[in-house]
């Protein structure tokens, strides 16, 4: 039985009244022919004038139960069966079969001076069929729900031929020969299947065509359609989803739950704040049901694609929390299935889903990384990881997907673009527009790049001199034109790299023909940093040698005297090289960002030099289900229990960033001096009125109240200050827009807006807005963690 619209069934129940359990018939005395309705149509459809004159055999009972089938005859009022027949089909279906029935009616109501046709808006059809189930108008049937939960509405009244003519279920069930025999059967139904909630929606759509979804408590409401009433829905959708697929309404109920949801997620094309959140949660449902709805699988894909395709949303979809449980869920899940196959030897069914939604987008999105857009996948990635290092420093949940990232996704993209490394400093401009200042890409963005490019597993024997090249050639070359003062330690540490790799593998180098990619004069800098003369470094086969040494040199194997190293003093020892090699950082004391810190907490050089990687996701103990994690709940039960199992830390981000210790910082007295202290600075500037300014000309005095008032002010922030971060490996300076209580952690909270991207948020923290900047650049900190510089008024 195919499902059918409410029209088309009522249609149905028109054509085959007896077929469905028709309590009412019209007889004629001319005419053996009898017309059957159902009792409930025709109370709720028929005017109440005519009902009352002409048929007051109908009554608004509120069951059927021990009542005979009611026999009516109206031949002196409408002496046509033809003419009832019209009638009836405008009062089960809301429209004229024809135009020439309409004329017929309108004709016949003019000779009875009397109403026969109701409303025949839908609204009004709709609503008096859902009248009918509301005041259980003529009911013939009890759906029951047994082992619900106490407290609830376990049994809903309802009419046979409704929910016969709608669902396949219901069908099989109330028109057989037991059910039909009984004057007022039950229907019961498992609480694992429906709720009473879920019951409810599903009767209110097979009478009105529509979902009516409950709202939230009111005190969980607010003003507009928020986060957590769409968590709310989406929870009941898919509820209603699967009991609608259990009793048959894939074509009806299940399609309008899809529609609804899309309409819930913004048509799964958007990428704001609320659809971060509850897109995960669409993956889940596609990935489980997406094998028995065609509508579903397309939605896989459509999802699918939107995780993988759009390179510039991948860092804010993959980087939240409801996305990396769902990874970890699906590698929990995949890590099982296999070893139940390697226990078993099972053989996997042709037709069986053998990969997960999430390895599908991993899969998609490594197809859709090119040599052209490597460099801005990695600025993805880098965005990415900073967000996860700012919402998970110590990787718990995040494990899975960052173990995903950097060893499925980022590594191979890194070692693509190390092997054409001089293609992305010369022919891209997006690593040079790094040094140059560009807003889209920042320095720790170039430094998050040279880690990963000139580490010991992605530099070889074939491209560790042309790295060189395009680090000193290009990089530092522009650096040199650009003067930019942050970029010196980022180039200096990954100079620092090359030459190290350069020193302990230059005769393999030198085999493979890599120094004779290099230009002249990187070679001789190379020949420099390593202290190995430059006839060394060449192939002796090289017909070019003649344009390094003069036949002189190479007659008498004289080596001239070689200039001393522009960067550190020449000492050809190999334990004192290492000296050498610090010293191409330009600062005293390696510093650290957010792109160098390791995505584990620890030191990056720390993990090079012991060769640290990410190990396998360690299954946890779930105490939640997994839809609760993905749409958690707002009831306070399942808050508590979330306070018990990870108390509420205060939120630090200056730590998720400095990992070694520092003094205690002194704290700052707001407070108002002493009278003594005010009495002392109002001497101090009557003194400096009368005695004026030591470098102002003429020796007159220069009144500078204003600037005094203006530095006592300066202790207050305000917003709109101009600050300077304490603690921080690089002058950070921002501005304040944000200062006041926050959700995430206790006390007061100062938002700041950073003039570089060295920040953890765009102004919002776990869906709450307190200011609003672009990604990376809005940072809370607590009002000892800055300096205000100035007010950031114009004067």
């Amino acid at each position: 039985m195919l499902n059918k619209t409410l029209k088309q069934s009522l249609a149905d129940v028109l054509e085959n009244p007896k077929e469905y359990l028709a309590d009412v018939y019209f007889e004629y005395s001319n005419n053996s022919h009898k017309i059957w309705a159902h009792k409930a149509i025709l109370i709720v459809r028929v005017p109440e004038f005519f009902r009352n004159q002409y048929m007051p055999q109908l009554k608004a009972n509120k069951s059927q139960e021990n009542e005979q089938i009611t026999s009516i005859n109206i031949s002196d009022v409408i002496p046509c069966p033809t003419m009832l027949t019209e009638l009836l089909h405008v009062w089960y279906l809301a429209e004229f079969s024809s135009d020439q029935a309409q004329k017929d009616i309108e004709s016949l109501e003019e000779t009875l001076e009397t109403k026969l046709v109701p409303i025949t808006e839908q609204r009004q059809w709709k609503n008096d069929l859902k009248r009918m189930m509301d005041e259980r108008i003529s009911v013939d049937v009890i759906v029951d729900i047994f082992q619900a939960p106490p407290g609830e509405q376990t049994v809903f009244a309802a009419h046979r031929f409704m929910l016969a003519s709608q669902s396949p279920y219901f069908h099989n069930v109330l028109l057989t020969k037991e059910f039909t025999e009984t004057s007022m059967p039950s229907v019961h139904l498992s609480s694992d299947i429906v709720s009473p909630c879920t019951l409810q929606i599903i009767l209110d759509y097979i009478y009105t065509e529509t979902l009516f979804l409950p709202p939230l408590p009111q005190q969980q409401r607010q003003e507009k359609y928020c986060l957590n009433e769409k968590r709310h829905d989406l929870r009941l959708l898919l509820q209603v989803f699967i009991a609608a697929d259990y009793l048959g309404h894939q074509d009806t109920i299940c399609k309008a739950v899809l529609t609804r949801m899309r309409v819930i997620c913004h048509q799964f094309k958007c990428v704001c704040p609320d659809c971060l959140m509850l897109l995960p949660f669409m993956l889940y449902f596609a990935d489980r049901h997406d094998q028995r709805h065609e509508d579903i699988a397309s939605l896989r894909l459509e999802l699918v694609s939107l995780y993988s395709s759009r390179i510039e949303s991948l860092a804010p979809l993959w980087s939240q929390k409801p996305f990396a449980i769902l990874v970890n869920e699906n590698s929990q899940h995949t890590n099982q299935k296999q070893h139940a196959i390697g226990t078993h030897n099972s053989i996997m069914l042709p037709g069986k889903k053998t990969v997960s939604v999430t390895d599908e987008i991993v899969q998609k999105t490594w197809s859709n990384i090119t040599k052209q857009n490597s460099i801005r996948v990695l600025h993805s990635f880098h965005l990415c990881l900073s967000a996860l290092r700012g919402a998970d420093p110590l990787p718990t949940w995040s494990q899975a997907l960052l173990t995903i990232l950097i060893d499925t996704l980022l590594a191979p993209t890194i070692e693509r673009v190390a092997n054409d490394f001089e293609y992305y400093c010369v022919d891209e401009s997006m690593l040079l527009s790094c040094i140059d200042g560009n807003a889209a890409f920042s320095v720790d963005f170039l430094e998050f790049v040279l880690k990963w490019v000139l580490k010991e597993d992605m530099m070889n024997d074939a491209n560790a001199a042309k790295l060189y090249q395009a680090v000193v050639r290009d990089l530092c070359g522009r650096q040199e034109m650009s003067q930019n003062v942050a970029m010196d330690r980022v180039l200096g540490d990954a100079r620092r790299r090359c030459v190290n790799y350069l020193l302990n593998h230059w005769m393999n180098v030198k085999a493979t023909g890599g120094f004779m990619t290099v230009d002249l004069d990187v070679l001789k800098s190379i020949s420099e940093d390593i202290q190995v003369p430059m006839r060394m470094l060449m192939n002796k086969t090289s017909t070019e040698s003649s344009k390094y040494t003069s036949s002189l040199s190479v007659l008498f194997r004289f080596i001239p005297v070689r200039k001393r190293s522009s960067i550190n003093p020449v000492t050809p020892s190999p334990s004192s090289m290492k000296t050498i090699l610090n010293g191409y950082s330009f600062r005293d004391k390696r510093t650290r960002s957010m792109a160098t810190t390791s995505l584990d907490g620890r030191d990056s050089a720390i993990e090079e030099d012991n060769n640290v990687k990410l190990g396998p996701c360690k299954p946890s103990t779930p105490t939640i289900s997994l839809i609760d994690a993905l749409l958690p709940p707002m009831d306070p039960v399942y808050r508590q229990q979330q306070e018990k199992e990870k108390p509420i830390k205060d939120y630090n981000p200056t730590s998720r960033q400095i990992r070694f210790a520092l003094p205690d910082p002194p704290t700052r007295n707001y407070h108002r001096s002493s009278p003594v202290t005010v009495q002392k600075k109002k001497k101090k500037k009557e003194a400096t009125k009368k005695k004026g300014r030591r470098w102002s000309l003429g020796g007159s005095s220069i009144t500078t109240s204003d600037d005094d008032d203006e530095d006592e002010n300066l202790d207050v922030p305000q917003i709109g200050y101009k600050v300077e971060l304490l603690r921080r490996p690089l002058p950070t300076l921002g501005t304040i827009k944000y200062i006041g209580d926050v959700e995430f952690a206790r006390g007061i909270w100062v938002g700041v807006e950073l003039e570089s991207r060295l920040g953890n948020s765009d102004g919002s923290v776990e869906g709450k807005r307190y200011f609003k900047t672009f990604p990376q650049r809005g940072v809370f900190v607590k009002i000892d963690d800055f300096k205000i510089i100035s007010t950031g008024k114009k004067k």
